[in-house]
């Protein structure tokens, strides 16, 4: 029994310092590879229908009709976007 609690400590103690590791090294990457905001599949598809109903007027993802639900979050960006101009000043 006394074996049992010793080896399951030792494996706590692995895991822990290769979760502590993983941490740190994703956070150095972060730290060397993140010079741009970088953008998910969803918001991606919230900017281009953001962008589309402040310069065309209407839905649009990729040049072509959007039949999407849920509009109230590219409407209240789409303000944000018309005043803007480019993208890449949204973001500074």
């Amino acid at each position: 029994m006394v074996a049992n609690k010793s080896f399951r400590f030792k494996w706590l103690i692995i895991l822990f310092v290769v979760y502590a590791a993983a941490v740190v090294i994703r956070f150095l990457l972060a730290l060397l590879t993140t010079s741009f905001p970088t953008v998910g599949i969803d918001e991606y598809l919230y900017y281009s229908l953001a962008r589309s109903i402040a310069t065309e007027g209407k839905l649009l993802f990729r040049g072509q009709s959007a039949d999407y639900a849920y509009i109230l979050y590219p409407l209240m960006l789409s303000p944000v976007y018309a005043l803007a101009g480019q993208g890449t000043y949204i973001y500074r």
